[in-house]
C-alpha cells in the first residue's frame, strides 16, 4: 500500500518544524493510504474528560489538502498536557496527540474501520504516570487492547496500515507508519529511517488499521 499523497512530493507532507502534529499528520497519510473518503466535510469529535477539560470538536474540510486535513484532526487530538503549553499555545490548539483522540478521528471519519492497539509494559507504565487513564479511553474504542513484548506485527497485509509510536531518543515520543511496502514518518514527510529509534523492533505501541 502506497503511503503517499497524489500529486505530491514527501517534503510537501512534512509536519512543520518544531510543532507536535505527528501524531494527527500520521492519521491523515493512514486515511489517505486507506482510501477513506475525505471528499465532504466530515466533523470530529472528542471528549477527553477532565485531562483537557472541554469537548474537542473540528471540521475536515472537503476542500482541504493534506495539511489542513492533518490541522483539523490536531484540533481533537492534542489535548494531552496541554496545560503545560497553554502559555505558549492557544487553548484549542496545543499539547501531545491522545491515542484515544486519534482512535475517536479514525472512527469519526471510517465508521467501519477495524482497529487493535498491541503496547509495552513500559508504554503503559509510561501512559499511566504522565497522562492517567488514556489507555482506559482507549479500550471502548477498539476491537481489541493488547499488552505484548514486541508491539509491531510480523507481517502487515496490503490492506492494512499501522500506526507505530516511538521513543525518539531526545526525551520525547513520536508517531509513524508502516504498511506492507512502505513507510512515513512526519518530521520528514519521507519514509521511517529505520536505522535509529525507529526501528520496527522498537515500537512502544502499535495501532493497526483494516478498512
Amino acid at each position: 500500500m502506497q503511503l503517499i499523497v497524489p500529486g505530491t512530493v514527501p517534503c510537501t507532507i512534512q509536519q512543520p518544524d518544531g510543532s507536535l502534529l505527528c501524531g494527527a499528520y500520521a492519521v491523515a497519510m493512514s486515511l489517505n493510504a486507506l482510501g477513506c473518503d475525505l471528499t465532504a466535510d466530515i466533523d470530529i469529535s472528542y471528549n477527553p474528560g477532565p485531562i483537557a477539560k472541554f469537548t474537542r470538536d473540528s471540521t475536515i474540510r472537503g476542500n482541504d489538502n493534506f495539511h489542513g486535513v492533518a490541522a483539523a484532526i490536531y484540533q481533537v487530538t492534542g489535548y494531552l498536557g496541554w496545560d503545560v503549553v497553554i502559555n505558549v499555545l492557544p487553548a484549542t490548539y496545543c499539547g501531545l496527540n491522545g491515542l484515544a483522540g486519534m482512535l475517536r478521528v479514525l472512527k469519526d471519519v471510517e465508521g467501519t474501520i477495524n482497529i487493535d492497539v498491541t503496547y509495552t509494559a513500559i508504554a503503559k507504565g509510561g501512559f499511566d504516570l504522565t497522562f492517567p487513564g488514556e489507555f482506559g479511553r482507549v479500550t471502548p474504542l477498539v476491537n481489541s487492547i493488547t499488552q505484548v513484548p514486541a508491539p509491531m506485527p510480523a507481517v502487515i497485509q496490503n490492506d492494512q496500515v499501522v500506526i507505530a509510536l516511538f521513543d525518539n531518543g531526545g526525551g520525547g515520543n513520536h508517531w509513524v507508519v508502516f504498511s506492507d511496502t512502505d513507510s512515513y514518518d512526519p518530521a520528514t514527510g519521507d519514509e521511517v529511517d529505520e536505522t535509529g529509534p525507529y526501528n520496527r523492533g522498537n515500537a512502544l505501541v502499535a495501532v493497526l488499521l483494516e478498512k
